[in-house]
């Protein structure tokens, strides 16, 4: 689909909380989505994630938000 987990990697680290946060299935763990542009790109880009004990990251899914 066009990125990378450098791409990943970077909205996670400069990205915002878009959305709603909202408990996950498990104790401990609260899933949102983080968007950014990454570095070389004109597309705003989305990763859901779910943050586990405060401690991990799991991530659910990869996409491009301004699809048409």
């Amino acid at each position: 689909r066009g990125f990378d987990t450098d791409d990943i990697h970077e909205v996670l680290r400069i990205g915002d909380i878009s959305g709603d946060i909202r408990p996950g299935k498990f104790a401990g763990e609260w899933i949102c989505k983080v968007c950014a542009r990454p570095f070389g790109t004109r597309r705003q880009m989305g990763v859901v994630t779910v943050v586990i004990r405060e401690q991990r990251l799991r991530i659910i899914t990869v996409e491009w938000e301004d699809r048409p």
